[in-house]
């Protein structure tokens, strides 16, 4: 409907203008977008060697200096 549709490009606006403001190291850098038709996209950084997630499935277990660290990183 129209009205949810305004409201996710709402979202999608806010956003972007948040994504604009955040530079910081752990953080993926935006670098731009717009819209083709009725469809909107954002371009990022792109980011080699992996996810979190794939990082923690593979080490199955953290010390607590590198849950740390890692906690650091993410806040």
């Amino acid at each position: 409907d129209n009205k949810g549709s305004a409201q996710l490009e709402r979202r999608f606006e806010r956003e972007i203008d948040i994504l604009k403001k955040l530079q910081h190291p752990h953080i993926v850098r935006y670098y731009g977008g717009g819209k083709v038709g009725s469809q909107r996209f954002y371009a990022m950084e792109l980011v080699t060697g992996g996810s979190l997630e794939g990082y923690l499935k593979k080490k199955k277990k953290l010390g607590w200096e590198e849950t740390i660290t890692l906690s650091r990183q993410v806040a």
